[in-house]
């Protein structure tokens, strides 16, 4: 056999090689017939840290989340926004519908919570009740990690 053939055979055996080592993914990204990402972590969120949670950073945030019981800021929440207490005044004014005393009604407005809590919007500097730091970041922490029960 010539030289010539014999490279053309190494080169089609390379090639054949690398295409099968190659990486799982589709040119979209999306997971390839290994059932991988493209990230080459494993763990199917596409940010290449292996943490599993998409932000990149190598820890999974909401591994501690805590559930709507622990979240110890609804205690002071309820002061206002609570199905017990009749609109206007007593509720600092607060809308009647944004009720924090059940899982379910802190759960519809878990999203609202959050971006508040981490503004400062709430509770209103003008109320005169605060809630401390530690319990605005557990506040948000519920909310940004699925507002669990």
């Amino acid at each position: 056999m010539s030289s010539k053939y014999l490279i053309l055979a190494l080169c089609t055996l390379l090639t054949t090689t690398i295409a099968a080592c190659g990486d799982d993914s589709d040119d979209d990204g999306s997971a390839g017939a290994s059932g991988q990402s493209g990230d080459g972590d494993g763990d199917g969120d596409g940010d290449g840290d292996g943490d599993g949670d998409g932000d990149g950073d190598g820890d999974d945030d909401c591994a501690d989340a805590p559930g709507y019981a622990d979240v110890e800021a609804f205690d002071t929440c309820v002061m206002c926004h609570s199905a017990e207490l009749s609109a206007g005044a007593e509720r600092h004014n607060s809308p009647p519908d944004h009720n924090f005393d059940t899982y379910d009604g802190a759960l519809e407005w878990a999203d609202k919570i959050g971006e508040e809590a981490e503004e400062e919007g709430m509770p209103p500097p003008a109320s005169g009740i605060t809630i401390t730091a530690a319990e605005r970041a557990e506040l948000v922490k519920w909310a940004e990690c699925g507002a669990a029960e």
